[in-house]
């Protein structure tokens, strides 16, 4: 992907995906490994596991390709309002809490290796996919 500063390319389990796509959730508990700022903007992309019983005969059409699993091609752009940082209200030390607003929720509908392309050239300004 291109690029982009204070950009943040996440990965992100349907479990905590599906809440923020539905908008039930306006937050997002993370790792705070890689320094995230207020303004920042993070690019959730949403991430199918391959499970044990997914290898055990509830086989996924794409895990012989991904065997650890694959993107779903849902995608959401956040912008961060708000981050409570590790020690404040039992929050672990390395990690943070940070509130979310959805810019905009995308289903991508091209190959991965192409998507870190049409995302850096979207969001360079020319407003479309």
């Amino acid at each position: 992907m291109m690029d982009i500063p204070d950009m943040h390319e996440l990965k992100t389990w349907g479990d905590a995906f599906d809440p923020l796509w539905n908008g039930e959730k306006g937050f997002e508990f993370r790792k705070n490994d890689r320094g995230f700022k207020v303004g920042a903007s993070l690019l959730l992309k949403e991430w199918n596991p391959v499970t044990e019983e997914m290898k055990n005969g509830e086989h996924s059409p794409k895990d012989g390709i991904y065997p650890n699993g694959y993107y779903t091609g849902r995608v959401i752009l956040a912008d961060v309002l708000y981050i409570l940082p590790a020690g404040k209200y039992g929050v672990p030390e390395g990690y943070c809490v940070m509130q979310l607003v959805t810019i905009r929720r995308m289903v991508m509908k091209v190959p991965l290796d192409l998507q870190g392309w049409v995302l850096g050239n979207w969001s360079a300004g020319t407003g479309e996919l």
